[in-house]
């Protein structure tokens, strides 16, 4: 038979070697062929024996076979070297012999070209050289690989180091020496548009061609990111991706949204992340604000992520944004001994239940929809922001108790309620995200929800006129007792204990120099030195607090375009005065696992230090310049990401760490973007080690922190 286009005849020599080993109870043994091109080598020595007549048959012996394997016929033909007498008949249709073959190659058919009736004298049968049979496999080394995608098929080519000329081939996999396969297309898309986002990558339209991974050399990490799109024509299959082991997973595209196609969730639990270290699911904004992870898709693929959140890693990340969660008690399987973080970034949920208001009423008050932590805890009484006013401003949501809220000045007209958690990506106060802390784990979140909103009008009351006309009252201002705010100086307690925040009282002035910014409450402490304050026309009075003292206040103001606290009765602390910060009032141990650098509350960094294997009692927390800290000292702060944290409630103690890789190696050139987010004009060379200093969210987005204002994606 024609064999890669080689013919190797076999004479009736050969044939009648093989007759006379079967006599001879030789086993020959069949290599089992496997992907790719095999050698199979054969190997036979034949002993003497003795004058054998062999008769002539028309039938065709067939071997057993597997049905599994693919049919092919092999014509195996060679001259022999083995001295023998040989007495051919007269020629007639050629035998057929089928020899048993292995699980791969099925049948294998050895044909003689005539009928012969041989004898052969007693002799010694010469060895028989290794008979090689090289086999086309469809996953050889130069088997082309075709991407139905043409972007995805640049991205391999740029993981691979090839040019968009190249073509990729199953070698190109096998031979892949480095320990990371980055296939990351924000990455990608970043060398030629520098504002790209996941949310603005070109959609892949399929998948297909990955299965090219599984050749990847053992133990080699992927890398992956993609924005999948969701258009009629889209394949949304990710059977591609099966048996890869994924070490970094985002998935951009619509989860949710029945407008477009949607990714099947059944097919994504099937992906092997077990090895993983970061898991993001994140909808595309372009479908819908809210096409990720609902609350009933959270429910059933809330056994994977658990099983990958407890996988043993050091630290692992679970990403799902743009999702509509109000329930996160489906992931409480997740071991709180490890350091797992559930980023929750623009969620929305958005509800049918009206919530009714009048219209005639100076302000709003409603009880919010239900939210709940990992424990099936309450976190509905944690929201600060909403959109139902005229002028939208970090904070004008009020608390007043339990889940119970109020705006002071609702914009009438509005069609919607809308309340939550504004993000720190707005805004820079403490309040801006949800770090709720689960033993070692965490859940930082923002979103917002929204109601439909109703406004109710309220008849006047008909007043019937007196029988005698009332006369006219006089007109002028109600004066009031003011009572004088008296504040004594004082310092907090240093690296030990609580602090007193001193209690104001006494109603607002009104001012035409004050205009209000927010009525939120909160408290405030003042920076190191005495500090005076100010009344509502913006003069200078003679109160003053002391250094390093927390305050309430009851409101912000805006006095001739300079921001205020307003810590009394006519009584105005400047902002560039103090740092707002939230009290701390059960026990909480900061860890300093090394020699740790202290700062001020401007920002400043001091000149002592923690001593490493340190520990210290924190009374306040606090976001300054961005970095959120912990006091230690009377006006000293260490960076969170700096130390460890010991929590004790009741007789339990939590330990959250927060601590990060203290170095960036650069697998390839390195995209670097700014404390915005947004990409610089320069990369990190390939192999390059970066010395990190702090771990932030930019947009969702987890960043290590390279230099002053320069950061790399995590």
């Amino acid at each position: 038979m024609l064999l890669n286009k080689k013919c190797v005849y076999l004479g009736a020599t050969l044939f009648s070697a093989m007759i006379l080993t079967s006599l001879s109870n030789q086993t020959v043994k069949a290599d089992v062929t496997t992907d790719g091109n095999t050698n199979v080598s054969v190997e036979k020595t034949v002993q003497p024996t003795t004058a054998v007549t062999t008769k002539t048959s028309d039938s065709t012996t067939q071997a057993p076979t597997n049905k599994a394997g693919v049919s092919k016929t092999v014509t195996a033909t060679q001259s022999s070297t083995v001295d023998t007498k040989t007495e051919t008949a007269p020629a007639t249709d050629a035998q057929k012999v089928t020899a048993p073959v292995d699980d791969s190659v099925a049948k294998a058919t050895v044909t003689q070209a005539t009928k012969s009736v041989v004898k052969a004298t007693p002799t010694v049968v010469k060895k028989i050289q290794p008979i090689t049979v090289v086999v086309n496999k469809p996953n050889s080394a130069a088997t082309v690989i075709d991407f139905k995608d043409p972007t995805l098929s640049s991205m391999v080519k740029w993981s691979l180091g090839l040019t968009d000329k190249d073509k990729v081939t199953v070698g190109e996999f096998q031979k892949f020496n480095n320990s990371e396969f980055f296939l990351n297309e924000t990455v990608y898309a970043g060398g030629s548009n520098p504002n790209v986002t996941d949310q603005t990558d070109k959609p892949i339209e399929n998948l297909s061609g990955l299965q090219v991974l599984k050749y990847l050399p053992k133990n080699t990490q992927v890398f992956f990111q993609v924005r999948l799109a969701s258009d009629p024509k889209a394949n949304l299959d990710l059977s591609p991706l099966y048996g890869i082991p994924i070490y970094n997973f985002t998935l951009d595209g619509n989860y949710s949204d029945a407008k477009a196609k949607e990714i099947d969730l059944n097919q994504l639990t099937k992906l092997d992340i077990s090895k993983a270290t970061n898991v993001e699911l994140t909808g595309d904004t372009s479908v819908s604000a809210n096409s990720g992870i609902t609350q009933q898709q959270l429910e059933k693929i809330a056994p994977w992520l658990v099983k990958f959140a407890n996988n043993g890693r050091t630290y692992n990340d679970i990403v799902l944004n743009n999702g509509s969660i109000s329930d996160f008690s489906a992931l409480k399987g997740i071991n709180r001994t490890n350091s797992v973080t559930v980023f929750v970034n623009h969620n929305n949920v958005a509800s049918t239940k009206p919530v009714y208001a009048t219209a005639s009423k100076a302000d709003l008050t409603f009880t919010a929809l239900p939210f709940k932590g990992i424990d099936g805890d309450d976190l509905a009484s944690t929201y600060h922001y909403t959109t139902t006013v005229k002028k939208p401003s970090d904070d004008d949501l009020i608390h007043v108790s339990g889940d119970t809220y109020r705006i002071a000045d609702p914009d009438t007209s509005a069609k919607k309620l809308t309340y939550g958690i504004i993000g720190d990506y707005i805004s820079s106060n403490d309040d801006s995200m949800l770090e709720k802390s689960y033993g070692n784990s965490t859940l930082d979140y923002f979103g917002m929800y929204s109601q439909p909103l109703v406004w109710k009008t309220v008849a006047k009351p008909v007043v019937k006129p007196a029988v005698k006309p009332a006369t006219k009252p006089v007109t002028g201002p109600t004066i009031e007792p003011v009572q004088s705010s008296i504040i004594s100086s004082g310092s907090s307690s240093g690296s030990v204990g609580s602090v007193d925040v001193p209690e104001t009282s006494g109603s607002t002035a009104n001012s035409s120099n004050a205009i209000s910014v927010s009525t939120s409450r909160g408290t405030v402490r003042t920076i190191n030195s005495y500090t005076r304050l100010f009344d509502a026309k913006g003069n200078v009075t003679a109160i003053e607090l002391g250094p390093n003292t927390g305050w309430s206040y009851n409101g912000i103001v805006d006095i001739n375009g300079k921001k205020f606290y307003e810590v009394g009765t006519n009584e105005y602390l400047p902002a560039d005065s103090g740092v707002t910060y939230t009290p701390i009032k059960i026990r909480t141990v900061i860890s300093a696992p090394s020699s740790v650098v202290l700062f001020n509350s401007n920002g400043d960094r001091v000149s002592r230090t923690l001593p490493a294997r340190s520990h210290w009692l924190t009374d306040s927390s606090a976001i300054i310049n961005g970095v959120k800290m912990y006091r230690v000292a009377s006006d000293e702060w260490v960076a969170a990401d700096s130390v460890s944290i010991s929590i004790s409630s009741g007789d339990k103690t939590y330990a959250t760490s927060t601590t990060f890789p203290k170095v960036f190696t650069g697998r390839t050139k390195t995209p670097v973007y700014s404390a915005n987010g947004k990409l610089l004009n320069y990369q990190l060379s390939s192999g390059s080690s970066w010395k990190i200093d702090r771990r932030v969210i930019i947009d969702g987005v987890t960043y290590y922190r390279i230099a002053t204002d320069e950061f790399v994606r995590a």
